[in-house]
């Protein structure tokens, strides 16, 4: 994530989407909002080419003739839900990887010796059970 952050400021952010007064490149917010932009883009991509690969080479499309089959508009409800649910793992992945990049986290550095790091694990693990896709 530090390398394709670099490389997107150097080449993206900084020539046109910040203006050159806007934030110097070490800004905490502004490291924050080009990993938002960068991890739901990336986010967004993935869901949808595996959907769609998954709906082309893997489902079954006479299934679709079937009376209890959801209708297309209630499909595209759920998949909406199952997008919005998803910026909830985006703000935990940002800050992870912002603390990652700023050398402020010692996630990997000694796992065993942090609480907080192993209390961070449980509440990501049960904040995953808690969302369900209903």
């Amino acid at each position: 994530m530090d390398i394709a952050l670099s490389f997107s400021e150097k080449y993206f952010f900084t020539p046109y989407v910040y203006p050159k007064e806007f934030l110097p490149e070490d800004s905490i917010l502004r490291q924050f909002v080009s990993l938002y932009i960068l991890v739901t883009i990336g986010g967004y991509l993935l869901y949808f080419f595996a959907a769609g690969l998954s709906f082309i080479f893997v489902f079954d499309k006479r299934l679709m003739s079937h009376p209890l089959f959801l209708e297309v508009i209630n499909q595209y409800k759920y998949h909406s839900k199952t997008i919005q649910k998803q910026s909830f793992f985006i703000l935990l992945e940002i800050t992870e990887s912002n603390h990652e990049r700023n050398q402020s986290s010692l996630f990997f550095d000694s796992y065993n010796e942090f609480f907080i790091c192993r209390m961070l694990l449980v509440r990501s693990q049960r904040a995953f059970k808690a969302l369900r896709f209903d």
